[in-house]
């Protein structure tokens, strides 16, 4: 946990624009498409309901039996009892998804907020761990090895770069700063 907090603490920038890349362009093209369907089934709700109406007039008027017009109500009312289930699940969705966001931003303030860890507190895991997978061990050339997956809240499994990506990383950054220094 140490090396995930110090990751992100030191390469702050790169861990939020890969996190986003991964995960929030993703989530924010679904809560489009799903604020999309919303609209087109509130569209059809609304249609049903013209639909009904029509029926209902029809019937009223002569137009259609009684058995036809309880076969096409029934048939509109099933419709419209589904999709209004399903506009209420995607909305759910929709706040999920945005709440997610909000999430994240609440995990950085937490993770610039515990710069040196010393001893892991029940507020810390809390803060920062949604859960924490052990799984069951393993033995490789006489060792016995323990795959443990941390979920951290709002990001998932935080994929720690080696030492060698860390020390390419940290070269990256300093060329980086080098030519903005240079261009100035």
């Amino acid at each position: 946990m140490q090396r995930a907090l110090a990751y992100i603490q030191q390469f702050e920038a790169t861990f939020v624009r890969l996190k986003y890349e991964q995960s929030f362009e993703e989530r924010r093209k679904a809560i489009a498409e799903t604020k999309r369907d919303i609209i087109k089934a509130n569209r059809r709700i609304s249609e049903l309901d013209k639909l009904f109406l029509r029926i209902y007039e029809d019937n009223v008027a002569g137009k259609l039996t009684d058995e036809r017009f309880q076969a096409m109500s029934s048939g509109y009312e099933s419709e419209q009892s589904q999709l209004k289930a399903d506009v209420s699940r995607m909305q759910e969705d929709v706040a999920k998804g945005e709440e997610t966001s909000a999430d994240f931003q609440a995990f950085l303030t937490s993770v610039r907020q515990y710069t040196d860890v010393s001893e892991l507190t029940t507020t810390i895991l809390n803060e920062l761990i949604a859960r924490i997978e052990v799984h069951a061990p393993e033995k490789e050339n006489g060792k016995r090895t323990q795959q443990i997956d941390i979920y951290y809240n709002a990001v998932g499994v935080i994929n720690i770069p080696s030492d060698e990506e860390l020390a390419a990383l940290l070269a990256e950054r300093q060329e980086q700063v080098t030519q903005k220094h240079l261009g100035a």
